[in-house]
């Protein structure tokens, strides 16, 4: 991926996170009438979008603990949805991800 969108990117504050995760953008699989880049609430039609004043509630409370006690919160990007990616995309998600354990585990 570029410098732009990193396959693996953190964020800074609970108000970042919140920004990205609330917006939603993901893009679309394919298994239903979605296509291309889609936005849903917390990528989810479900719960989140149905209860959120709850769910602002709640996941606030979640970001600022989280934050609070050293928690990395970032984005993993899988690639799963564009054409080419299916496989490698994943993959490389999941290198990024161990790299990035095994950086923070010692």
């Amino acid at each position: 991926m570029d410098d732009e969108h990193p396959v693996l990117q953190g964020f800074d504050s609970p108000q970042a996170a919140l920004g990205v995760f609330s917006d939603g953008y993901r893009a679309a699989k394919g298994t239903s009438d979605e296509q291309g880049l889609v936005r849903t609430y917390f990528g989810n039609p479900f719960g989140p979008y149905q209860r959120r004043e709850l769910h602002d509630r709640l996941a606030a409370q979640y970001f600022d603990a989280m934050f609070g006690v050293g928690v990395r919160v970032g984005q993993l990007r899988t690639r799963l949805g564009l054409d080419g990616f299916e496989q490698e995309g994943p993959k490389h998600a999941a290198q990024a991800l161990f790299e990035a354990i095994s950086e923070h585990a010692g």
